[in-house]
């Protein structure tokens, strides 16, 4: 198959995504932010939970490799 037999084949979808894209733009019940009491939990809270919890166990296993616990030796 030629680039440009390729090139067509891959043109023929662009319709379909952008009619898809416009039906989701749209519809209202799809918006992620509705400026409630969730957005503050989704947008917020869970990523710097999701933070602090990965900082919490990075921050030993770092100190104990920068210190060499834990290492077997032959």
């Amino acid at each position: 198959m030629s680039s440009r037999a390729i090139a067509q084949e891959w043109a023929k979808g662009w319709p379909k995504l952008a009619q898809i894209q416009k039906a989701v733009q749209t519809n209202p019940a799809l918006v992620h932010h509705k400026f409630g009491a969730s957005d503050k939990l989704t947008s917020t809270y869970i990523p710097v939970g999701l933070s602090v919890v990965s900082t919490i166990l990075l921050v030993p296993g770092l100190f104990k490799m920068y210190l060499g616990f834990g290492q077997i030796e032959p």
